[in-house]
């Protein structure tokens, strides 16, 4: 598993990774969105857009960081909307 920083901790980022490496892969680029609702049936999104060249540049590690930084930057600015679905900060089992 790699790890990230969220919120000033290290974390598994397990989607984000997948997303990263597939886009590197696949040589597309990256939009991460996410949307605020304003009032009733109207919303705002915002996008930020991660290159090929971005990806290309930053690599795996880096791009699943800037994703958490979007993430992270998201939960900051609107924190009431966002929910945690799962312990974002347990570690997996060490094999012995």
């Amino acid at each position: 598993f790699r790890r990230v920083l969220f919120r000033s901790r290290s974390c598994l980022k397990e989607q984000i990774v997948a997303l990263s490496a597939m886009a590197l892969r696949c040589g597309v680029p990256i939009v991460a969105a996410y949307c605020v609702r304003i009032s009733r049936l109207h919303y705002r999104v915002f996008a930020r857009t991660f290159t090929v060249t971005d990806i290309a540049t930053a690599g795996e590690q880096g791009i699943t960081q800037l994703l958490a930084l979007e993430v992270e930057k998201a939960v900051r600015l609107y924190p009431e909307l966002w929910t945690w679905n799962y312990r974002r900060w347990k570690l997996p089992t060490p094999i012995r």
